[in-house]
């Protein structure tokens, strides 16, 4: 029994070693969102691997020996090895010669890559980055004045205001280049140059390619003003347009990297914006939809008030210490995928947008509050086998505990509500943040009084009716109190691609 609980813990590590390197491939994935997004998805995307694992070991031994050929096809070594060692073998180095299995694997991931914004998030911000009003810093310009007077500019094209010339153009470029030099000496930064070097390198190739045609270019249009024009004006004109798309196209590119690695190496969105102003981008960037910061808070806070709740509760059956933290962060990870499900959809399907002066789209609530709680399913029944080590025990225990996934579609169909909520003349934030928070705590206190009842009937263990009401409407306050005011606040993908700025960015071109 001790060997196959090792053997057991052996094979969850490498398959959840595998699922990582799977998630985080290509290996710019992790810089095309932002941590809480990413690490949310990529977490989730672990748990439903390993509780594929468990389920294909505990759940359907009888299909070991139709295994055993693939796994033997890609390692013939593999045929001795005992059954958890086969099944993680056949889900890591033989997963792609499975069809079925590759297909759901391969739509877990991309659909929970999807979900984490992977890699629109930086095509977001590089977006912004390009809209974004720009000023050298002071510490820069003398620098940045000798480099270019170095590559044989004329002290006349180095331009530091801002303004829509060729010359600014090229001088801006130069600093952001530059600037990004001194990540290589950061404490932060210096992992993501080392590790995305080939990337740096070709932008000051290009950039260094590009060095003649920009002294062309400013000496043409030099000389062209000094002879005030003439028959050459169509030729400078063309020469002059060339090279501007042509750093225009090496500053969005510029953009792009610099945005992996504000995403990549700051976690928060106010650390993101301090470095953001230290390299010259001026205004304030539009925050994610829910920050780290929001997002960490809210799992706190939900576990911290299950775990309080637990630790307060009298009872002689009480679990321990152990299970009963495992409990509370499930219960805190199961309330973040509600509030995930209810938001996602509002940004990705049509269906589930609100416009102005539209009826609420009611369908796409229950189906997303239905998603949620199959969600939670998984997560619970993932834990419950963990703490039993033993899949039919857990599943037992699930299928009596069955109706706190009713929890989990009412937190999410609440939170969807009340997200399209809309301030008005009797109705101001303020006040409809308080009525939010007040009206899910009731919601969700009625919706634990109906759990508790059908508890009766499954045979699951029954907690003290006046402890789950509690708790159930301090949870429900916290999310309608918190989340919809975030949601309202943040701009989202349904919005014009002209907006993605935000309105505190000035619209400049490049």
């Amino acid at each position: 029994m001790l060997t196959s609980g090792i053997d057991i813990a052996l094979g969850i590590l490498l398959v959840g070693l595998y699922a990582s390197d799977r998630f985080n491939t290509p290996p710019t994935n992790r810089s095309s969102t932002t941590a809480a997004r990413f690490y949310s998805a990529a977490a989730l995307y672990l748990c439903l691997t390993i509780g594929v694992y468990v389920l294909l070991l505990l759940g359907f031994p009888q299909l070991l020996p139709r295994w055993q050929p693939m796994v033997a096809e890609a390692a013939p070594w593999a045929t001795e090895l005992s059954a958890p060692f086969l099944v993680a073998l056949l889900l890591t180095i033989s997963l792609p010669r499975v069809p079925v299995l590759a297909g759901i694997d391969k739509w877990m991931r991309e659909t929970l890559q999807y979900m984490a914004a992977i890699p629109s998030e930086v095509r977001r911000l590089s977006a912004a980055l390009r809209r974004s009003r720009f000023q050298v810093p002071p510490e820069r310009q003398e620098e940045t004045r000798t480099a270019l007077l170095g590559n044989g500019l004329h002290p006349t094209d180095i331009l530091f205001l801002e303004n829509a010339s060729p010359q600014y153009l090229w001088t801006k470029l130069t600093v952001l280049l530059r600037s990004l030099e001194d990540w290589e000496g950061h404490t932060r930064f210096s992992g993501f140059v080392v590790r995305f070097s080939a990337d740096l390198e070709m932008l000051r190739t290009r950039h260094k390619q590009l060095t003649p045609k920009a002294r062309n270019c400013f000496r043409l249009i030099r000389d062209h003003a000094d002879a005030g024009g003439g028959q050459s004006d169509d030729a400078v004109a063309q020469f002059q347009a060339d090279f501007v798309e042509q750093t225009t196209d090496l500053l969005h590119s510029t953009y792009d990297f610099i945005g992996r690695g504000v995403l990549q190496c700051k976690l928060t969105h106010s650390a993101r914006c301090e470095q953001l102003e230290m390299l010259g981008f001026q205004g304030e960037l539009p925050p994610p939809q829910i920050t780290l910061n929001e997002l960490v808070a809210l799992f706190t806070g939900v576990t911290m008030v299950v775990l309080a709740g637990f630790v307060f509760r009298s009872s002689p059956d009480r679990p321990g210490s152990l299970e009963l933290f495992g409990r509370a962060v499930t219960i805190g990870a199961i309330y973040c995928t509600a509030i995930w499900w209810a938001l996602f959809p509002k940004d990705r399907w049509e269906c589930a947008k609100r416009n102005a002066g539209d009826i609420r789209p009611v369908a796409c609530y229950l189906l997303s509050g239905l998603l949620a709680s199959g969600t939670a399913m998984v997560i619970n029944l993932g834990f419950r086998v963990l703490i039993c080590w033993d899949f039919s025990a857990g599943w037992v225990h699930f299928s009596r505990t069955w109706p706190w996934t009713i929890m989990t579609f009412a937190a999410t169909v609440l939170t969807a509500w009340f997200a399209d909520d809309r301030p008005s003349a009797r109705w101001s934030a303020s006040r409809l943040r308080w009525g939010e928070g007040l009206g899910q705590a009731a919601l969700m206190a009625a919706t634990a009084w109906l759990v508790h009842s059908l508890l009766r009937e499954t045979g699951g263990r029954l907690p003290v009716l006046e402890n789950v009401l509690l708790l159930s409407a301090a949870i429900g306050f916290g999310i309608g109190y918190l989340v919809p005011t975030w949601y309202r606040r943040a701009p989202h993908r349904r919005e014009d691609a002209a907006e993605v700025g935000g309105p505190g960015l000035a619209r400049v071109a490049a």
